[in-house]
């Protein structure tokens, strides 16, 4: 392997390795809601993100991605 291929390869790792530790838990997701009390759930983890929810009311959830320390609201979807 020439060096651009090892370099490329380190870059990838590293971004991948970046990622998995920045998987925020479910403990970080509760503490970024302030405790509202609501029904929230870790709904998939793919290791280097996942996707949460918040139950608002029985036919109404907010969806949230967890990728690197933060939260992104992703809307929210009503459930019948």
């Amino acid at each position: 392997m020439n060096y651009k291929v090892k370099k490329k390869w380190l870059i990838i790792w590293g971004l991948i390795i970046l990622f998995i530790i920045g998987n925020p838990s479910i403990r970080k997701f509760k503490s970024y809601l302030y405790n509202s009390g609501t029904d929230i759930r870790r709904e998939y983890n793919f290791f280097l993100f996942s996707i949460y929810t918040e139950k608002n009311s029985p036919y109404n959830k907010t969806y949230y991605l967890g990728i690197l320390f933060n939260f992104i609201n992703l809307g929210t979807k009503d459930t019948y």
